[in-house]
């Protein structure tokens, strides 16, 4: 898009060359000459869409125009301009020829640089925080001035202290790899955000690569919010013990257990500094082993949780199907009755919610019963993983080092997560077992029956019953080929549970 010449303090035509330079976080960036001075300007270029977001920019960039610090990067104007019927705002800056930060991030910086690095992010946060949280910070928001040094720079997703994460923003919460865990969860904006994210980003430096590399947006979530900070001393073996500890409380998942503020975090990395030598180098080994020590109690803490959390999810999802399936048994049983002049079908449930193995419901009638139960809740997942065990034990017993593969079971292909019985209990039992087929992409399952009878292949003569939970597993896959049990596997109908109601009706 073709720029003409944008007014600054010293006139109408104060901009001029303006030249596309790059893409950047909040709008397209331009490079210009600004013939007050005749030096080299970069142009942000920020599309407005809607007076409401008009205000918001507004408001953030009369913010970045009274920072004012060596580590900062200086606006010098900002206007507004339309370009073929569409608004824009337009940021001047200084431009620096010497890029941003990414370009320095590396493996073997010394310990020196790196430490001189952060003492620069440092001082612009402390000036930045008396206004603002950043929220952004990335090394490509880092800029290298002519003597070398970092400033801080793009405050697009900059907000006041104090403001919530959920109230309107330009874009986002920042940049995926470098977000608090209070960011992902929409906390109360806070200094602290931008803590944790230079913790990050001082890993990055010190290393050379970040702490994680996630492949999806919801791995880089549980890595901010349940992952353990890897020691970036498996990297860099030089750190010091106090600088390992000053990214790891930087980086510490409870906001409580921050530093509160960069003022704070410079005293620890000048005392840093000023203690690392030889003299200290027992005490060291000995802070190391703690603090390892207390990173594994953590690490052990937050993935417990982890799995509590997931537990907890998978039962509310069988629950919710166990209840969906209740509701259902119950309306067959409460037309019937609604019909029914003097004995009816009485429906007993048990409340329990908690636990898959405790959900009950019996329908009886005349002395007749009709139960719903279910197994252990992880009883399908403990079942394959005890086969794949099994057949590791089975190879290395026969010295099959090289085995192929253990072919998928017919319960994982199907993706069956419950196993459950609908059962008449009369001689000889009639009903099903039930089983909920959770399909992989979708966060609910369906109910399917598999009802069994003898085969003809062995003694028996039984017809359409339920297998026990242990004689499923063992005679589920074998049913579908030659075998003493043939078995009727379809989705659940409406008909399957008016079967089972009509049998405790008969005489």
């Amino acid at each position: 898009m073709t720029i003409p010449d944008l007014a600054g303090h010293e006139g109408a035509t104060q901009y001029t060359n303006i030249a596309y330079f790059t893409k950047g976080g909040m709008g397209e960036v331009y490079k210009a000459t600004d013939t007050a001075t005749g030096k080299t300007v970069a142009i942000k270029l920020i599309p407005v869409t809607s007076a409401e977001e008009e205000e918001l920019l507004t408001r953030e960039l009369d913010i970045s125009t009274k920072l004012s610090a060596k580590n900062l990067v200086k606006t010098e104007f900002t206007g507004k301009v339309n370009l073929h019927g569409v608004d824009y705002l337009y940021v001047v800056q200084p431009f620096y020829v010497r890029g941003n930060l990414r370009s320095e991030i590396k493996p073997n910086v010394s310990l020196d640089a790196c430490l001189a690095m952060f003492g620069d992010i440092l001082q612009g946060f402390q000036a930045a925080h008396k206004l603002i949280v950043n929220r952004d910070i990335k090394p490509e928001n880092i800029l290298i001035d002519e003597d070398g040094s970092l400033v801080i720079s793009d405050f697009g997703l900059a907000k006041f202290i104090d403001e919530k994460t959920r109230t309107n923003s330009y874009k986002g919460s920042g940049t995926i790899p470098y977000m608090a865990p209070e960011c992902w969860l929409s906390e109360t904006n806070s200094i602290s955000m931008d803590i944790y994210s230079a913790g990050i980003l001082f890993y990055e430096i010190l290393t050379g690569t970040l702490p994680f590399n996630g492949a999806t947006v919801a791995e880089w979530k549980d890595f901010h919010v349940y992952g353990k900070m890897p020691d970036p001393l498996l990297i860099r073996g030089d750190l010091p013990v106090k600088i390992r500890q000053i990214v790891s409380k930087m980086t510490n998942k409870r906001v409580a257990e921050r530093y509160k503020s960069a003022e704070e975090v410079l005293t620890s990395l000048n005392e840093a500094i000023t203690h690392v030598g030889a003299e200290r180098a027992e005490a060291e080994r000995l802070a190391a082993i703690g603090h390892i020590t207390l990173q594994q109690l953590q690490a052990e803490q937050l993935e417990e949780n982890r799995k509590k959390d997931e537990i907890l999810e998978i039962k509310k999802m069988l629950n919710y199907h166990i209840t969906e399936l209740f509701d259902l048994v119950k309306g067959i049983a409460n037309n019937v009755n609604s019909s029914l002049e003097t004995t009816k079908i009485r429906i007993e449930e048990n409340t329990a919610a908690g636990e898959v193995n405790t959900r009950r419901l019996v329908l009886t009638f005349n002395g007749k019963r009709l139960v719903f139960s279910f197994g252990e809740w992880n009883l399908v997942k403990q079942s394959e993983q005890n086969r794949v065990q099994q057949y590791h034990n089975h190879n290395k017993r026969e010295g099959r080092f090289f085995a192929s593969p253990l072919p998928e079971s017919k319960l994982s292909k199907e993706s069956i997560v419950l196993i459950g019985k609908a059962e008449v209990e009369t001689t000889p039992k009639f009903g099903f077992n039930l089983l909920l087929k959770k399909v992989h992409d979708d966060h609910y399952g369906s109910w399917h029956i598999a009802s069994f009878s003898d085969s003809g292949l062995g003694r028996g003569n039984r017809k359409q019953f339920p297998l026990e939970y242990g004689d499923f597993l063992e005679h589920f896959e074998l049913s579908f080929i030659m075998h003493i049990l043939t078995v009727d596997y379809h989705n659940l109908q409406d008909a399957d549970l008016h079967r089972c109601v009509e049998h405790i009706l008969r005489p």
